[in-house]
C-alpha cells in the first residue's frame, strides 16, 4: 500500500514560481512535511517537464532528493525529456504515469521503462475515450497488462488507474470502478491499482466525506495506492483505519504509530 503525495492546495504556477525563484527553504519545508505524513512517492505532477524548463527541473529534483529520500512519481512525461528526468532519480524505483490505453503509445516509453527499471501506470481508457462501463475498463486492462508483460514488465510493477468519473453525472460511476477492480484482480493477481479519488465527488456538497467513504470502498475492492494530499487529515485517517481493518497492518502498528505521532 502506498501514497503518492501532492503539494496540497499549491497550484501548478505557484510550485514552478518557487522553483524558478530558487526558494530552497520553502521547497524543503513542503517536502519534509510530506515525508513526515507518510508519503511514499513524490508526485512531479505540478512540475513543468518541458525541454525548455529542464534546468529548473534538475535544480528541484536535486533539492528534493536531498530532503526526501523517496522515489519519484512522474506524471504524463514527454518521451523527449524522460531520459533526463529519470537519470536524476536517486531513490528506489520511479513510477511513470502514462496513457497506455492504445498499444501504439508503448514503444515511445518502453526503452526508458527497461533502462531505469521503472514501474508503470496505465490508464484504463479504451481507444483514448473515457470508459462507460466496468467491461470497458477490464478490456483496457487486458490490453495494457498483456502488452507490458510481452515486453518483460512484471505484473507487480504495473499499476492500473481505473479512471474515476464524477458520480453526479453517472449513478454507477462508483460501482463500475469497484466491479472492474475486483474482476481485474482475479485475472491479474499481482497487478496494482492507483487513483486520485477527488473526481468521484466533483460538483457535490460534502465532497471530503464522499472521498473518505469511497477510499474505504476502493481499498476493500483491492485498490492499493492513492494520489492524495497528505495534509487532508480525515482522508489520511480513513486510509490508516482501512488498512488496519483489512488485515494489512500487523498488530495495528501503523495505526498506533500514526496516532502517537499526531498524524491522525
Amino acid at each position: 500500500m502506498l501514497i503518492v503525495g501532492n503539494f496540497g492546495n499549491l497550484r501548478f504556477k505557484q510550485i514552478n514560481d518557487l522553483i524558478v525563484n530558487r526558494k530552497m527553504d520553502e521547497i524543503k519545508s513542503l517536502l519534509k512535511e510530506q515525508v513526515q505524513l507518510g508519503v511514499h512517492y513524490l508526485n512531479t505532477g505540478q512540475l513543468d517537464l518541458s525541454s525548455g524548463n529542464m534546468e529548473n527541473v534538475k535544480w528541484f529534483l536535486h533539492a528534493a532528493q536531498e530532503e526526501a529520500e523517496i522515489p519519484l512519481f512522474i506524471n504524463n512525461p514527454s518521451p523527449e525529456t524522460l531520459d533526463q528526468v529519470l537519470s536524476l532519480c536517486n531513490h528506489g524505483q520511479p513510477i511513470l504515469n502514462l496513457v497506455l490505453a492504445e498499444r501504439k503509445h508503448l514503444p515511445e516509453f518502453l526503452p526508458f521503462i527497461k533502462k531505469y527499471n521503472a514501474k508503470v501506470v496505465g490508464l484504463l481508457m479504451p481507444d483514448d475515450t473515457p470508459p462507460e462501463s466496468a467491461r470497458q475498463r477490464i478490456e483496457a486492462a487486458r490490453m495494457i497488462v498483456g502488452a507490458l508483460r510481452e515486453e518483460g514488465v512484471a505484473e507487480k510493477d504495473i499499476y492500473l488507474d481505473p479512471f474515476i468519473k464524477p458520480i453526479c453525472n453517472n449513478t454507477r460511476a462508483g460501482v463500475e470502478v469497484l466491479e472492474a477492480i475486483r474482476s481485474i484482480k482475479q485475472q491479474f493477481t499481482e497487478v496494482n491499482f492507483i487513483c486520485s479519488i477527488s473526481n468521484i465527488s466533483f460538483g457535490l456538497p460534502n465532497s471530503k466525506l464522499i472521498d473518505q467513504t469511497f477510499l474505504i470502498q476502493l481499498m476493500t475492492a483491492g485498490m492499493n495506492a492513492f494520489i492524495l494530499d497528505p495534509l487532508e487529515k480525515d482522508l489520511r485517517t480513513a486510509f490508516f483505519i482501512s488498512r488496519m481493518l483489512l488485515g494489512q497492518d500487523a498488530f495495528c502498528r501503523e495505526y498506533l504509530t500514526a496516532h502517537w505521532q499526531g498524524m491522525i
